[in-house]
């Protein structure tokens, strides 16, 4: 035994000799493979699992609040604050009005987003000292446990009162504005009120009515709109566009045409083209007859074809009076028909005609006298 020992000591001392010589248990190739694949599995699980970790973490804040804050907050512009401050920013509504921030106030975030589809405010920021809001976001008390979330806020901005939109003036105003559209004309006013009353709603109307009959509708809105508003009502309202649109009205030989504001574009006798200084008075007189028959028959007037610009008188919404066609041919008109032209039956009436000076433009008027009914 001792020269066993000896002999085994010396071979384990043997330097040409490894150091280890016992042999150990390969591992099968069936468990290489199987260790393979559960490392694999451990991987493809991560992979899994990473995005709904990374939105377990995102969603550990998920209750958030909106709130109207002062648009000079933080205090002396700078850009970190506490809790309390935050707080004390928070703008309250006035007595005896709604929340001042009303909608989508109360957030839940997904991803790390919010959207929010409806969000108001009920008052406008003119009565607050820095006369600006800001919406701020803080996390909803109770909703998270965990450290401090700082708020977040945006950049300050005015919030204006709808209600001056709904009132505002229209430059130039439209065809089918309401009258109140029209300077020194309020909504539900005293003029708005007269006007409505006599049928005049629209901004067509009260030109139509200032191109044709001007007086009435200087009486109409009375003693209370001075000369000086008048001029201001009367100039904006002659701003408004008339558009392309023509309107024919015919009568014994004769022809006016007139756009949608009732001024007249275009005077034809017997179907050729005339200018009004052409006409003799008795002419200039039926015509201004057959214009104000075209004002009273303006809902019922036949739309004619669109003229060319070159054949358009120049017309004007400050007069009634015929206006000059400054390239018509020297084309003498017919004279008038020696049949009553706008009268039917027997009756016989005498007419005098009237020249009435206005600013220096004459205005032809009637007087009629009844007399020898049959």
């Amino acid at each position: 035994m001792a020269a066993h020992k000896r002999l085994h000591d010396g071979f384990e001392q043997d330097p040409d000799q490894p150091e280890k010589k016992r042999m150990e248990r390969s591992v099968s190739f069936s468990t290489v493979i199987r260790e393979a694949m559960v490392m694999k599995q451990v991987q493809s699980v991560f992979l899994v699992l990473e995005p709904l970790l990374r939105r377990v973490v995102q969603e550990e804040i998920q209750a958030g609040l909106l709130v109207p804050l002062f648009g000079d907050f933080p205090p002396d512009g700078r850009e970190d604050w506490t809790t309390g401050e935050f707080a004390r920013g928070v703008v309250k509504e006035r007595a005896g009005k709604r929340p001042l921030l009303t909608g989508d106030v109360g957030l839940t975030m997904r991803d790390g987003r919010a959207v929010v589809n409806d969000l108001q405010f009920t008052d406008n920021s003119s009565w607050v000292r820095c006369r600006k809001f800001r919406i701020g976001a803080r996390v909803m008390p109770g909703s998270y446990e965990g450290g401090r979330v700082a708020e977040a806020m945006t950049d300050a901005f005015n919030v204006r009162d709808h209600r001056g939109e709904l009132y505002r003036k229209h430059y130039p105003p439209a065809l089918t504005d309401d009258v109140w559209r029209l300077e020194k004309i309020g909504k539900e006013g005293a003029f708005h009120r007269k006007l409505r009353q006599n049928g005049v709603e629209t901004v067509q109307e009260f030109v139509r009515m200032l191109t044709v009959r001007p007086e009435i509708l200087r009486a109409i809105m009375g003693d209370g709109m001075t000369d000086r508003m008048w001029e201001v009502t009367t100039s904006h309202a002659k701003t408004c566009d008339a558009g392309d649109k023509v309107y024919a009205y015919a009568g014994h030989g004769a022809t006016v045409y007139v756009n949608s504001l009732c001024q007249l574009v275009r005077l034809e006798f017997a179907g050729v083209e005339c200018a009004a200084q052409q006409l003799s008075r008795d002419q200039k007189a039926y015509v201004h007859r057959l214009y104000v028959e075209a004002f009273e028959q303006r809902h019922s007037l036949q739309e004619a074809e669109p003229l060319p610009a070159a054949m358009l008188l120049h017309a004007s919404s400050s007069s009634n009076s015929l206006p000059m066609l400054q390239n018509a041919a020297p084309v003498a008109p017919p004279p008038l028909p020696a049949t009553p032209l706008w009268f039917q039956g027997n009756q016989e009436l005498d007419l005098q005609i009237v020249d009435e000076l206005s600013g220096g433009q004459g205005n032809f008027g009637f007087q009629m006298f009844q007399s020898n009914f049959s």
